[in-house]
């Protein structure tokens, strides 16, 4: 009987202190903002979890779905606040968003959830004005569900870039049922089957990076695929995710 309070005691403060971190992570990841930010710009993805910005900042909420469809798809969140949803867009591609016309561009853990990030990325530079600023968090997989999972190489991320993302998608998804969701037989088959035919899912990791490819990552944004970002800031932000703060060069 001992044993077993005792796994149960330690359980709980394994969770209280992943939540304590989590928060101060939150808090600095809000200074950051509030210290690389300014001007008008957009947040995707934010739903319950946005970034608290200064009062003189403007920003507009991006996401696939409007506020009310959002509610309907994640009925987990219908007793948090979400933000209002002021441009339904695809995240991936922002069709609907002029060329140099931010100034900033947040996107909390959501470059992993992309078929084709570095795609995503060269999109986000267009959409930004000359000086503008890119802010990305990324989650670190060896503290998530997909500690499993191996590295996104790099030059698979860059092949996708050339090449398109299509034909890899399938080995994706597997990977992320099988040792993300940890699924077997019938039940992997069921669900790779449902997110292939259904062109994934919001909580699906097509990508998967540590501290090391997120860095590695973040500067072939210059180096390798020739976007004028020049990195202000990589940060380790706890031990769940690394920020990165980009600058779009005024003179490219």
């Amino acid at each position: 009987m001992i044993g077993v309070f005792k796994k149960i005691y330690i359980q709980l403060v394994t969770r209280l202190l992943a939540l304590r971190y989590r928060t101060i992570a939150a808090v600095i990841r809000n200074l950051l903002a509030g210290k690389y930010l300014s001007g008008e710009g957009i947040e995707i993805g934010g739903l319950h979890n946005p970034l608290l910005l200064p009062s003189g900042l403007k920003v507009r909420y991006l996401d696939k779905m409007s506020s009310d469809e959002l509610r309907r798809v994640y009925p987990e969140l219908k007793n948090r606040r979400l933000v209002k949803v002021d441009v339904v867009d695809d995240g991936e591609t922002l069709n609907t968003l002029a060329d140099e016309s931010l100034d900033f561009i947040i996107a909390n853990h959501f470059l992993e959830h992309c078929r084709n990030p570095l795609r995503t990325v060269g999109r986000m530079y267009s959409s930004l004005k000359p000086g503008g600023t890119l802010f990305l968090t990324i989650p670190d997989k060896r503290y998530t569900f997909d500690s499993g999972r191996d590295v996104t190489p790099l030059e698979h991320l860059l092949e996708e870039y050339e090449h398109g993302a299509d034909e890899s998608y399938p080995e994706h998804v597997w990977d992320w049922v099988c040792k993300g969701l940890k699924l077997t037989g019938e039940a992997a088959e069921r669900k790779a089957e449902s997110l292939i035919s259904n062109g994934g899912d919001g909580d699906m990791h097509v990508h998967c990076w540590d501290h090391a490819g997120i860095v590695e990552m973040a500067l072939s944004f210059r180096n390798r695929m020739h976007l004028a970002l020049e990195p202000e800031l990589i940060y380790k932000n706890g031990n769940f995710e690394t920020v990165v703060i980009l600058r779009k060069d005024i003179e490219p």
